[in-house]
């Protein structure tokens, strides 16, 4: 159908074929899934109608595509297709749709009779619950589409998606917490709250100073009690730049991401929607945002990945852009009640360990939606986007989005969080130990362990001057406790 109508749309991740082959074939590669139908076992004809009706019974609803039908279709088509069947599931979700989606009114009748359907297959793709859902009574549709005509995010259930649920990853976390103390754990979140704010710059390639990184962490602080408005990721952007580049409003001109190759010479990596749609669109986003944070029911992680790398995608502030997107992901996982209370996730820290998987987990869309633009360049490096593009952005499909980022979710519990909570119970001990042997302040015991540790078990002769009220008995049941402790080697030879 794509084909046949020269559809602008991004290239599908799920993909369907029809063939003549016995049994259903799936084959994958990277994020694109490709299903092959046997004819004989699923009905099938080629027609736009036939299309739809497959696509709604196994894809799902893919906002995007419709769209891009229903500005091409006769509206006439349309009509004679939903009057052959007026109490039909499939016919009654292309009424709703057609309607909803292009702005138009069809010649049909209120629906008078049969039952409430759902829009959405929640077995295909994540939905609102139906006590979230509105009935619309003109269709006898249950809308539990998550998000509206100017934001619609698609999220496939995948076997991975699925198998990573907030549930399990949520029970996961809980039960490493057990481990460790309260007093450790506040500990700990002292430290990664700090951690986090210098990952998050980091990513951007910054070094924040003192007063914005201290600004960064209050905010971190306060998102589990803060609303998730316009106004708060105003005053978030306002905190993370520079004060000469503060704004009150999304912004107003084309941006892009790119990078310097020689003066007067861009290289353009992502283009974001053009300012004459970004108000429309964020409009949009809020409006999802309060939707789905008002849901008990939904997955926070999903909710994260989605409201967290739209907003990266979107752009919609001149700078600052990936430190607020970082900012929603926590507010989104604290405001759920999927973080324990006073916890966060150094979501960041695992991103900039990783940092090519978090490029490509950018070009999901980036790479798919740069082809369709019809962008120049001046020789001020000014972009300008000809075509309208508004419809690539509102319903991206976001599926390796949460694919990945529910790694980065298991990657913090098993790596991050364990290393950090493990390294302070084995500091306690550390310090236990050497204080049976010597009652150092804090200050010259944490230099010790640190040099040590550095010179891989041993304290070097280069730092031994540091310590010369120590006696070289004293250095070595020192070096004895932290070798044993904490799992090094204490026979290094001094450098």
């Amino acid at each position: 159908m794509i084909q046949r109508y020269s559809l602008n749309v991004c290239e599908l991740y799920l993909q369907s074929f029809a063939t003549d082959i016995s049994t259903k074939k799936v084959v994958q590669s990277g994020y694109v899934i490709k299903t092959y139908y046997p004819t004989r076992r699923f009905r099938y004809d080629d027609s736009w109608q036939g299309q739809i009706t497959f696509a709604l019974r196994y894809e799902g609803v893919n906002i995007e595509v419709l769209k891009a039908f229903f500005d091409k279709i006769d509206q006439c088509d349309v009509e004679r297709f939903i009057l052959a069947h007026p109490l039909g599931a499939v016919q009654k979700r292309v009424w709703f749709l057609y309607e909803y989606l292009t702005g138009k009114t069809l010649n049909i009748q209120d629906g008078e009779g049969g039952s409430y359907v759902p829009l959405i297959d929640d077995s295909l793709q994540y939905a609102l619950p139906a006590s979230s859902s509105t009935r619309v009574r003109r269709y006898h549709i249950l809308n539990n589409l998550i998000g509206n005509r100017d934001f619609a995010p698609y999220v496939r259930k995948t076997a991975l998606v699925q198998e990573f649920s907030s549930d399990r990853l949520k029970a996961e976390s809980e039960r490493l917490l057990k481990n460790y103390s309260p007093e450790l754990l506040y500990r700990a979140v002292q430290y990664l709250y700090i951690k986090e704010t210098k990952s998050s710059f980091a990513i951007e390639r910054e070094t924040p100073n003192q007063r914005r990184m201290e600004a960064f962490v209050a905010i971190l602080r306060s998102m589990s009690n803060t609303p998730l408005t316009k106004e708060t990721l105003i005053a978030v952007q306002n905190s993370v730049v520079d004060a000469r580049y503060r704004q009150t409003d999304w912004r107003s001109d084309q941006v892009y991401v790119g990078e310097t190759l020689a003066p007067g010479i861009e290289k353009v990596h992502y283009v974001a929607p053009r300012p004459d749609a970004i108000q429309t669109i964020m409009d949009g986003f809020l409006r999802c945002m309060a939707q789905w944070m008002a849901t008990q029911e939904s997955d926070p992680v999903v909710a994260a990945a989605v409201l967290g790398f739209a907003f990266v995608f979107l752009h919609p502030f001149d700078d600052g852009n990936g430190r607020v997107h970082r900012f929603l992901m926590h507010a989104i996982l604290a405001q759920s009640g999927f973080v324990p209370h006073g916890l966060i996730f150094p979501v960041s820290a695992v991103m900039l360990k990783h940092q090519l998987d978090y490029d490509k987990a950018l070009e999901t869309f980036s790479n798919r939606v740069m082809p369709l633009l019809d962008y120049d360049i001046d020789d001020k490096g000014e972009v300008s986007v000809r075509n309208d593009s508004r419809d690539f952005y509102r319903a991206i499909d976001y599926t390796p989005i949460v694919e990945y980022f529910q790694q980065v979710i298991v990657r913090t519990i098993r790596t991050e969080w364990k290393t950090e909570l493990d390294f302070l119970k084995e500091y306690d001990k550390i310090r236990e130990a050497m204080r049976g042997i010597v009652d150092m302040p804090d200050k010259k015991a944490n230099q010790f362990i640190l040099f040590v540790r550095q010179n891989g078990g041993r304290l070097s002769q280069r730092k031994r001057h540091l310590f010369s009220e120590l006696h070289d008995d004293e250095i070595v049941r020192l070096e004895t406790a932290i070798a044993e402790i904490g799992g090094r080697a204490a026979d290094v030879p001094r450098t």
